[in-house]
């Protein structure tokens, strides 16, 4: 794979977007696959180091249980979607879309913190609502910013029917 194709790359699935589109525009089908294998092995050290600096937000617990008692439905809760079940990864909606194909209700919201989750958002047809919790609103296009979880929450309720 040449190096410039992930030159300034700095984002775990941004690198992935970018080699597994030249894996599947470059190599045999069969060998796709394996290059994605390899990739993931490559990248998992990474993964799992990140995950275990990931740190619950303290509005969380109060965020989702608003939502759950107003009977906003949560689609990734209900399905569980991960990098495995699509072929991109933000901004390609195609993780919000399998998460959408278990729920009830249709999609309209995905929070988020980056450019990635605001251009999935508008890829998939649904608002966005970016986490600014410095309190400066993003500087990227978006529908909606929220400094805490549970202004999130409170744009989410004031569209609601």
């Amino acid at each position: 794979m040449p190096q410039e194709i992930l030159s300034g790359i700095v984002r775990s699935y941004a690198l992935r977007n970018a080699t597994y589109k030249w894996a599947e525009t470059n190599l045999e089908p069969g060998a796709v696959i394996k290059f994605r294998e390899a990739v993931e092995t490559f990248m998992r050290p990474y993964d799992l180091g990140s995950a275990s600096r990931t740190v619950l937000y303290p509005d969380t617990v109060n965020a989702l249980t608003t939502l759950r008692t107003t009977g906003v439905e949560m689609g990734f809760f209900r399905v569980v979607s991960s990098r495995s079940d699509v072929p991109r990864l933000k901004p390609d909606p195609a993780m919000i879309r399998h998460a959408a194909s278990g729920m009830i209700s249709e999609v309209g919201w995905l929070v988020g913190d980056s450019v990635f989750d605001a251009e999935a958002a508008t890829n998939a047809g649904i608002k966005s609502i970016i986490m600014a919790r410095d309190g400066l609103p993003p500087d990227f296009p978006h529908d909606h910013w929220a400094e805490t979880l549970d202004g999130a929450v409170r744009i989410i309720l004031d569209a609601s029917p």
